[in-house]
C-alpha cells in the first residue's frame, strides 16, 4: 500500500497551481514599448490578448491578425489542459480515498496530458503569434504603421507556456505513480504447463488385453467342480458276541 505523505500532497498542489497559472493567468507572450509619450504593454494568453495603452486596457480574442494558427492551437491547448486538470483531480481524489487510480482514469489522463504537452510546445515554437499592430485611432493617437510597430515592440515568450509544460509533466508523473502496485493486482489463476512427454507416454501404453481385445486368446475356463469329502468310515464296525464263537474271517 503506497503512502500519501506530505511530498505527494505538495506535488499535487504544485501541479494544480501550475496548470491554473499557465492556462488562465500568466501570459504566454508579452511585449512592451514606449514612445511619443505613450506606454504600450501587450500580454497574449491562449485564448485572449490584452493591450494596455497608458492606463487603458482592452481584451481581444487571440485571433488577432496574423496569428490565426496560434489562436486555433491555443484554444485546443486550453481545452485539453482543462480536461486534463479535471481528470487529474479525480485521479488524485481516487488515490487518496482508494489507494490507487483505476485504468479508466489513467489512460484518458495519459492521452490528455500528452496532448497538452504537444499543443503547448506547438504554441510556443511552431505557431507563435506574429508581430502585433494596433489601431491607435480609438485612442485618438494618429500614428503610421511603422510607428505602431515600433511602439508595440516584439513579442517575447512569457512563463505561461513553461508553467503549463511543467504542470502537465508533473500531472503525468502523479497519474503514473497512482497505478496499482503488483501486490494490489487481482491474482490470476496460474495454469500449470502440461507435460507433453507424459501425454505421449500415456498414449503409448497398450490397453489391458482380455477376451474382447485378444482374438488369439482362449476363453476363460469354467470354475472347477467342488470336491466334497465323504465322512463315512471305510469299514463298518463289527459287533462281537461274547457267548458266541470266534468270528470268521471274511474272504
Amino acid at each position: 500500500m503506497r503512502r500519501n505523505g506530505l511530498r505527494f500532497i505538495a506535488l499535487s498542489l504544485l501541479t494544480i497551481a501550475l496548470l491554473v497559472l499557465g492556462l488562465a493567468v500568466t501570459s504566454w507572450f508579452s511585449a512592451s514599448g514606449s514612445g511619443f509619450g505613450i506606454l504600450v504593454e501587450t500580454n497574449v494568453r491562449l485564448s485572449t490578448a490584452e493591450f494596455c495603452v497608458s492606463t487603458q486596457c482592452i481584451d481581444y480574442a487571440a485571433s488577432i491578425p496574423g496569428s490565426e494558427a496560434y489562436a486555433a492551437t491555443g484554444v485546443l491547448a486550453l481545452v485539453s489542459g482543462v480536461f486534463f486538470a479535471l481528470v487529474l483531480s479525480g485521479g488524485l481524489f481516487q488515490r487518496i480515498s482508494q489507494g490507487s487510480i483505476t485504468a479508466w482514469l489513467r489512460y484518458p489522463g495519459y492521452l490528455l496530458g500528452a496532448a497538452t504537452l504537444v499543443l503547448a510546445f506547438a504554441c510556443m515554437y511552431i505557431v507563435p503569434p506574429q508581430h502585433i499592430t494596433l489601431d491607435f485611432a480609438r485612442w485618438a493617437i494618429p500614428l503610421t504603421s511603422e510607428e505602431q510597430a515600433m511602439l508595440v515592440g516584439d513579442l517575447e515568450r512569457g512563463f505561461g507556456g513553461l508553467f503549463t509544460v511543467l504542470g502537465a509533466t508533473f500531472g503525468l508523473i502523479l497519474i503514473r505513480g497512482g497505478a496499482p502496485l503488483p501486490d494490489e493486482l487481482p491474482e490470476a489463476e496460474v495454469v500449470a504447463p502440461r507435460d507433453k512427454r507424459a501425454v505421449r507416454r500415456d498414449a503409448l501404453v497398450a490397453p489391458p488385453r482380455g477376451v474382447e481385445t485378444g482374438p488369439f486368446r482362449a476363453p476363460p475356463a469354467p470354475p472347477p467342480l467342488a470336491v466334497v469329502k465323504n465322512d463315512r468310515p471305510i469299514t463298518a464296525p463289527i459287533e462281537l458276541d461274547p457267548d458266541g464263537g470266534a468270528p470268521k474271517l471274511l474272504r
